[in-house]
């Protein structure tokens, strides 16, 4: 493991500590015990972490993504405090943390200051990523009390950030970083935790070092190299002698790779269908974050509790004991070659 994804496993662990309760963790300790027996029932288990996504919408157009292609599932654009907090409610006495992005720019979302503040008063941490290109309020950010922010950044000049974040202005983004660092200076705090999240390409992986270098003397709290993958592209052999990095610590998702793991055909349950789901914008639920895909039930219309238990999700659940014969529909679970499961 790379020290950049120990150290946030770390951070996770910190923010685990500080919203703990003694009915969080007798949750989790539930839905990890069941977890690591791949026992499909959580029946009295809630999920300790959610992904909601508070917008779907973006300003960029990245290659390999199925927002910045225009693909993803026509839903509304953003979601409101009233029903991100009818979703959360029932959840609230679980959760540890909630993810507010997942396809889109969360900061597209006037709300997003609200539905944070409305996390920070019921004790669930807050995590944001954003491609950070439109303005900001870094004052009132900071007073919602975000514990975490992603900036994803692949380059610190121009010509490599833009090659990736099509429609991106690299200033706008130090403007904003600026912004922030200084208000956070000037109220003491460490929070937001700022993280600059770099996808490790074929254009920009020579420049790491230089990344690193002048995003941390801008006063970023931490930088990680992230694989990039091709999860949003269908047929990706093209794509990968395009956009895939030489250096094998950043070529996780090849498809050489997922091809060899699913040959040797040992695969572990996937975490997302126990600990978590993704709730889209107009309160969608689909299983995880790695494929967008037609929701398997919508939280505003039932309880989020009665759609993760619902046939899709238990079906789910039962098919990672890899019985063929449970298999009665067709889930994206099937062709799914996340490295974590194998």
């Amino acid at each position: 493991m790379r020290i950049d994804q120990f150290d946030r496993y770390v951070q996770y662990l910190f923010r685990f500590i500080k919203h703990s309760t003694v009915t969080k963790v007798a949750n989790l300790i539930k839905i990890e015990s069941r977890l690591l027996r791949n026992n499909p029932n959580i029946e009295g288990c809630f999920p300790h972490f959610l992904y909601v996504e508070i917008s779907n919408k973006c300003n960029l157009f990245c290659p390999l993504c199925q927002m910045g292609l225009r693909q993803t599932v026509p839903r509304p654009n953003t979601m409101n405090l009233d029903n991100y907090s009818k979703i959360i409610e029932p959840l609230k006495d679980y959760l540890f943390q909630v993810f507010l992005y997942d396809w889109g720019e969360p900061f597209l979302n006037n709300s997003i200051y609200d539905i944070i503040s409305y996390n920070t008063r019921n004790n669930i941490g807050s995590m944001v990523s954003s491609n950070l290109n439109i303005p900001i309020d870094a004052e009132r950010l900071i007073e919602s009390g975000l514990e975490y922010l992603i900036i994803s950044g692949d380059g610190v000049t121009q010509d490599v950030y833009s090659t990736y974040r099509k429609g991106g202005d690299i200033e706008k983004v130090f403007a904003n970083l600026n912004s922030l660092i200084e208000v956070k200076r000037k109220k003491n705090t460490r929070y937001p935790i700022i993280e600059w999240q770099c996808l490790v390409m074929k254009h920009n992986e020579r420049h790491l070092r230089d990344i690193k270098r002048t995003v941390l003397q801008k006063g970023v709290d931490r930088v990680r190299f992230a694989n990039v993958n091709f999860y949003s592209t269908g047929d990706s052999t093209s794509l990968e002698q395009k956009w895939l990095p030489e250096n094998r610590l950043y070529r996780s998702f090849a498809s050489e790779r997922s091809r060899k793991r699913r040959e040797r055909g040992i695969r572990k349950p996937c975490f997302f269908l126990w600990r978590t789901g993704v709730v889209n914008v107009n309160g969608g639920v689909t299983p995880c974050c790695l494929y967008d895909v037609p929701d398997w039930g919508n939280a505003l219309d039932e309880s989020f509790m009665t759609v993760w238990n619902n046939p899709l999700y238990r079906e789910a659940r039962l098919r990672s004991q890899n019985n063929q014969a449970l298999k009665k529909q067709n889930i994206i679970c099937d062709t799914c070659t996340a490295p974590f499961i194998y």
